[in-house]
């Protein structure tokens, strides 16, 4: 599988969990983990890229780069939007 592949593969995945994801504070750090954590599949494609020719870094670094670039927004997105909801729901009602 290219590396391309790899990367749409990555992308397609983590759409389809954000739509089963339940907003909580743990389900959000495992979703992180998984992509962009040490171990997640996006480190790992970060590992694999070093290994590739300078012709293939420019070809794939684009892609790579976005696909980190749309996890992470997207993570912080849900992260602020976690922290709405948790002062909405602390707020007191008379």
């Amino acid at each position: 599988m290219s590396l391309l592949e790899r990367i749409e593969k990555i992308r397609t995945q983590f759409d389809s969990d954000l739509s089963k994801l339940r907003l909580t504070a743990d389900s959000l750090e495992e979703l992180r983990l998984k992509y962009i954590g040490k171990k997640g599949g996006i480190s790992r494609l970060f590992r694999d890229f070093a290994a590739l020719s300078p012709d293939d870094k420019r070809t794939f670094g684009k892609d790579l780069n976005l696909l980190k670039k749309f996890v992470e927004d997207s993570i912080r997105q849900l992260k602020e939007k976690l922290a709405e909801n948790r002062q909405t729901d602390s707020g007191f009602d008379y």
